[in-house]
Order: structure tokens, then C-alpha cells, then sequence
């Protein structure tokens, strides 16, 4: 009869094969990938340190060209850009709501639909 310290052992050993046999080379094979992989992400992150805008605050049309692109007022004075309200998220979330309920139903009907079908 074996003792508890020898079936410890031999579990220890069997573990231990299995990790260093199957599951190592996998484990340092997907930390090299990882190290790769962010390398290539602080590399291409890089770039951006030396980019620069291309538009001069003060000029008034590279305000008029920026404000064009982004919709965004770059100073407080300008009064033609319009900001969405409450009111108007709040319909945009009960629309948003609808469609997924009505998209849900479709999806139930449909699910219905192939089941009955006799094939």
C-alpha cells in the first residue's frame, strides 16, 4: 500500500510532465506573441509623438476648415453648431429600444417558423 507521500510525489511528477511536456512550450510561445504583438503596438504609437496639427488656432480659415470637419465650435463665439439635447438622446435611445425589441420579435417568429417546418 502506498503511502500519501508517495502518491503526492507521483502526482507531482505527473503534473509536472504534463506542464513541462504539453502546456510549457504553448505558455512561452503565447508570451513571445504578447511581447511581439506590443512591441508593434508602442511602435506604431510611436509616429504619433511627431505628428502635429495641421491648423494654426489663429488663422481664421483653418478655424473655418477645422469647425467644417468636426462640427465642434473652436471658440465660444461661434454660435452655428448645434449640440444634441436631452430630448433628443432620450428619443434616440426609445428608437434604439424599439428596433432591438422589434428585431428580437423577428428573430422569435423566425426561430418558430423553422422549427415548425417539417423537413
Amino acid at each position: 500500500m502506498k503511502t500519501k507521500y508517495q502518491v503526492g510525489k507521483g502526482l507531482f511528477i505527473a503534473i509536472t510532465f504534463f506542464i513541462l511536456g504539453g502546456a510549457l512550450i504553448w505558455i512561452i510561445l503565447a508570451y513571445v506573441i504578447a511581447e511581439f504583438i506590443l512591441f508593434c503596438y508602442f511602435m506604431a504609437i510611436l509616429v504619433v509623438k511627431f505628428c502635429k496639427s495641421v491648423y494654426f488656432p489663429g488663422h481664421d480659415h483653418d478655424e473655418w476648415r477645422r469647425h467644417a470637419i468636426t462640427q465642434i465650435a473652436i471658440n465660444p463665439d461661434q454660435s452655428d453648431v448645434k449640440y444634441p439635447s436631452s430630448l433628443s438622446l432620450i428619443k434616440t435611445m426609445g428608437v434604439t429600444f424599439a428596433f432591438t425589441f422589434f428585431f428580437w420579435a423577428r428573430w422569435v417568429f423566425d426561430l418558430l417558423l423553422f422549427q415548425s417546418y417539417p423537413v
